[in-house]
């Protein structure tokens, strides 16, 4: 059980948290005349997931729990491994790091139920603004000024980028649609499901296409064999 000091430091992380959730992809190379690279964007993104994982966790520690939490890390090691023959090393660091974060975020969802309502009800709003404005982009209805080498991207310059970012998006909001006891977050959930999905599709990117297959398939796998 945490404490009251780590419950209440649970709560306004993840409100920081969250807030960041949203804001981030709605941000975009340009805005306010900012930097027109997006790592600015990743390593804030970053440093505070990794900022949240120590505060919140009880006693500064994590407890592997399941099954799908030491699958889930050694999926990570094996990326690392990678990084021994990998073409562009300095590429490859920048990807393996945003693993280490998302890793993080995970051990901390699997452990503190309430943060992970939370913070995916945060991400699935975002999700859900990012793919309309992808999808007016697309059908030529606006946002034709935000950056981009490839459109439909919404505010990520490329539409491969738009399409990494939403499947990540996308499991979470099945998460909120399978999970959450209140109409209003089911409902968002449903409706930035449905956006993003069909963002998805405008993003013509057939590698994300298969991701979100072959991943949906391994959770429902995972969910039918191991309890919890």
């Amino acid at each position: 059980t945490l404490s009251k000091m780590t419950t209440n430091q649970t709560k306004y992380t993840t409100w920081i948290f969250g807030c960041l959730l949203f804001i981030l992809p709605l941000t975009y190379p340009g805005l306010f005349n900012t930097s027109t690279d997006l790592l600015p964007k990743r390593a804030v993104l970053y440093v505070f997931a990794a900022a949240l994982c120590l505060i919140v966790t009880p006693q500064g520690l994590i407890v592997f729990k399941n099954k799908l939490t030491r699958v889930a890390v050694i999926y990570v090691l094996w990326n690392f491994l990678s990084l021994i023959w990998a073409a562009h090393p300095f590429t490859g660091w920048v990807e393996a790091l945003q693993l280490i974060a998302i890793l993080l975020l995970f051990l901390i969802a699997s452990n503190i139920q309430p943060f992970a309502h939370r913070l995916s009800l945060f991400a699935t709003a975002a999700g859900g603004i990012v793919s309309i404005i992808g999808i007016l982009q697309y059908l030529g209805l606006g946002f034709d000024t935000i950056l981009s080498v490839g459109l439909p991207s919404s505010t990520f310059i490329f539409r491969n980028l738009l399409a990494a970012y939403l499947l990540g998006a996308i499991p979470l909001s099945l998460f909120l649609i399978f999970t959450s006891s209140k109409t209003m977050h089911r409902a968002i959930s449903i409706i930035a499901l449905t956006t993003m999905t069909l963002c998805l599709f405008y993003t013509r990117t057939r590698g994300a296409w298969v991701s979100i297959v072959l991943g949906c398939f391994l959770c429902l796998i995972l969910f039918l064999t191991i309890p919890q």
